[in-house]
């Protein structure tokens, strides 16, 4: 059973989707990095584009969201798996758990790529 570090988890969730890849998680990464990063150049290029820079008033609203449902993320992931995705360490009985949480795993997936009009 090789846990991760609770601490080192907060600390590189300063970017969102750095702990998720520290975690073993890089499809929720991408997912995070996509939105954090998307939005950063999306209101950046409206504003240079329309020269209205109260679209930069858009990143001080949704930054601080996305920053925190990932860190929120990322610190139940760093208590919820202990095991690092390898199923020979998992016990019998908590296979069935590891495998609903897998399927978990997709629909957040699924749930943030659908923010995205054709992701």
């Amino acid at each position: 059973m090789n846990k991760k570090s609770k601490l080192v988890t907060f600390i590189l969730s300063f970017i969102p989707g750095l702990a998720h890849i520290y975690l073993g998680y890089l499809d929720r990464a991408f997912v995070f990095f996509l939105l954090f990063f998307g939005i950063i150049l999306g209101t950046g290029g409206l504003a240079l584009v329309l020269h209205q820079h109260e679209f930069i008033f858009i990143l001080g609203l949704l930054l601080p969201i996305i920053w925190l449902i990932s860190l929120v993320d990322a610190i139940s992931l760093a208590d919820k798996s202990g095991y690092n995705g390898n199923n020979s360490e998992i016990p019998q009985g908590e296979k069935e758990e590891v495998k609903s949480f897998k399927d978990e795993n997709k629909k957040v997936i699924a749930v943030g790529l659908s923010v995205i009009p054709g992701a």
